[in-house]
């Protein structure tokens, strides 16, 4: 049986509304499932919705967590700016 996209999406987006998403993440949650099945890599599309489900139901997955910088994640990014500069000085260099 061939599924639509949009049919994919609408199901998807309905049950993670009924799980309690803001409208704009439960948007970008079933679009982001409903695409990487659309577009073949299924270990991350459907697939992976019933785990996704699982974790937030477990309490793993906080839908309602935000990212926020933190002093740690800024000096890793200083970190890894300051490894791509010794990555690129020794292919010039060709080390």
């Amino acid at each position: 049986m061939r599924v639509s996209y949009r049919q994919i999406y609408d199901i998807l987006l309905r049950v993670l509304l009924e799980t309690g998403f803001a409208n704009d993440r439960a948007e970008l949650c079933a679009r982001l499932f409903a695409e990487t099945s659309r577009d073949g890599v299924y270990s991350h599309g459907l697939n992976r919705f019933p785990r996704f489900m699982a974790t937030i139901r477990n309490g793993v997955v906080d839908i309602h967590a935000r990212t926020c910088v933190t002093q740690a994640s800024k000096l890793w990014g200083l970190e890894n700016k300051i490894w791509l500069k010794v990555f690129r000085s020794n292919r010039k260099s060709g080390s």
